[in-house]
């Protein structure tokens, strides 16, 4: 204990040692903040993550709005209201700083059956600006719609509408309801 006190003490009264301690407090503040210098996200470990709500996901969201809006222009219809309904809410592909290890053994058991094994291990999210990095990307399945229309007591009006939501929305048919507004 007594040469570490002597070997300490000479270090610290020589004055060309500034750059080592530089070095020294730097050394201990990574050691202290290691999470401060990380740019991913380690608690989140699935490959899909589901959006919230019933609504897709952007660049949908205004969809309703926007098909009413599209559907009082035709003519006849007056004023138009819509409302979807979905499936599910789409799901978010999000992308990974994976390892992958391949493990082969050309080992044999007395059946002649060779194993060989393969093993993924998936690291962080990437994360940009503070958001995941989305790869893929699949929109809620539109389930039904329902069509309230001023003008749909006329035959002609009410095909119009159904055709057209069903092009939008790629619904079929039988799925669309139209019905006349107060």
């Amino acid at each position: 204990m007594e040469k570490l006190k002597v070997i300490l003490d000479k270090f610290l009264k020589n004055k060309n040692n500034t750059v080592l301690y530089i070095i020294l407090i730097i050394g201990i503040g990574i050691l202290i903040l290691p999470g401060t210098f990380s740019h991913t996200d380690k608690s989140a470990k699935k490959t899909a993550v589901q959006s919230s709500g019933n609504s897709p996901a952007s660049p949908s969201n205004n969809l309703e709005e926007n098909l009413s809006k599209i559907l009082s222009e035709i003519n006849g219809a007056g004023k138009v209201s819509v409302m979807i309904s979905y499936e599910n809410t789409g799901k978010k592909v999000l992308a990974y700083d994976s390892k992958e290890s391949t493990d082969t053994s050309d080992e044999t058991d007395s059946a002649r059956t060779k194993y060989d094994s393969k093993h993924t291990e998936e690291k962080n999210i990437i994360i940009s600006e503070s958001l995941p990095i989305v790869v893929e990307e699949e929109y809620a399945k539109v389930k039904g719609v329902i069509v309230v229309s001023e003008g749909a007591n006329d035959p002609n009006i009410k095909q119009a509408l159904t055709e057209a939501v069903g092009a939008v929305c790629d619904v079929p048919i039988h799925k669309i309801k139209v019905f006349v507004k107060k």
